[in-house]
């Protein structure tokens, strides 16, 4: 291979990896205190994934903390709404300027259930499939507290410099 395609490959790739556009992925924390519900207290967790200025599912939903008299069948906290045994039937956010503006989530579990409805009095968390026995609504909405944001490079970026550093060893072993 001649050198000087070699060297312009390896400057093009790291030129693409200066000048990229980076997905920023942001993660944010919630709470929904009860209003309505049977039980006292308020459950917390974080949504995973949403891209800024964007409409999109959520990567992953976890609730983070809620109160003991829920007397969960699904397990302590941390609880993951992805994982086995639980059935996402709806997942759509909605984030513009770095906040949440649309938010319409609803995941079962068969022994329970998390409802996030940003702007609806129904954001609710039942967790023993006792039918409303034991739960927690808010009507007040969500409160969101924060959010975290994590730069990913994009994938064509990953692969042109691949490119480049498979380039330099070949040509460094001949």
């Amino acid at each position: 291979m001649n050198l000087n395609i070699a060297k312009l490959m390896v400057v093009s790739g790291c030129l693409a990896l200066a000048v990229s556009g980076r997905a920023e992925t942001l993660d944010f924390s919630f709470s929904v205190t009860n209003t309505v519900g049977t039980t006292p207290g308020s459950f917390s967790g974080v949504i995973y994934g949403l891209a800024d200025n964007s409409t999109g599912s959520a990567a992953d939903v976890v609730i983070t903390s809620f109160p003991a008299a829920l007397n969960s069948a699904v397990g302590s906290a941390p609880i993951d709404a992805f994982s086995t045994g639980w059935s996402v039937q709806n997942n759509s956010f909605t984030v513009t300027g770095g906040q949440i503006t649309a938010a319409g989530f609803f995941a079962d579990a068969g022994s329970g259930y998390i409802y996030l409805d940003l702007g609806s009095s129904f954001n609710a968390l039942e967790l023993d499939d006792t039918y409303y026995t034991a739960y927690i609504q808010g009507s007040s909405g969500i409160a969101y507290d924060n959010f975290n944001s994590y730069a990913t490079p994009e994938p064509t970026i990953l692969a042109l410099a691949g490119l480049g550093g498979a380039v330099l060893l070949l040509r460094k072993r001949k």
